[in-house]
């Protein structure tokens, strides 16, 4: 990552994260509206896409504020603005972090969250968590399926789908992580 990435204009880096809030809020919506949709069935399928839409916008808002709010406060601590600090922890977080001496506190700390985030769904807790819900979400899609209902049921093979998946991300993060540690000359 070269240096003007991270350390270009303010305005710039500005406009970068409302685009990300942006598409974040404009996928919550969709995303919640189509929920909405499928498990409405047949009668009155838009004022349940629209309510479970309207829903999940206010959900993420609530969440975009407070994560926000904690990213300005850890950035301050390293001089940096959110917006510097959200593309130091997105290269960060591909395992090519930037290497100036500057940032390197910042790239730090990025790398000690990212570890201590994959080591917390390694835990016990979180494995039992996926035992459970994947057999919990396929029955759940069976009862579905048998009572017709195909919009719901695909949402929760989804879901299951999902939990198998998360061992391979966890794998690919630690990679990740590893190489970047690496790079930046970090000890594990």
């Amino acid at each position: 990552m070269t240096s003007t990435s991270w350390n270009g204009d303010r305005h710039e880096h500005r406009r970068w994260a409302a685009r990300w809030v942006l598409v974040t809020l404009m996928a919550s919506a969709l995303l919640g509206f189509l929920v909405g949709v499928l498990l409405a069935g047949t009668d009155d399928w838009l004022a349940s896409g629209c309510l479970t839409g309207a829903i999940a916008l206010v959900c993420a808002t609530v969440a975009l504020v407070v994560v926000w709010r904690q990213e300005r406060k850890r950035a301050r601590r390293h001089g940096l603005t959110a917006g510097q600090l959200m593309l130091i922890g997105r290269a960060t977080g591909r395992g090519s972090p930037p290497l100036e001496p500057e940032v390197r506190p910042a790239v730090l700390a990025v790398l000690a969250r990212q570890r201590r985030a994959v080591e917390q769904q390694r835990s016990r807790a979180y494995r039992w968590m996926r035992i459970v819900m994947i057999p919990l979400w396929v029955v759940m899609a069976s009862v579905s399926i048998a009572s017709g209902s195909y919009g719901p049921a695909a949402l929760m093979l989804g879901g299951a789908v999902l939990f198998l998946l998360v061992p391979l991300s966890l794998r690919r993060q630690e990679r990740r992580i590893d190489a970047a540690q690496r790079s930046v000359g970090a000890a594990r």
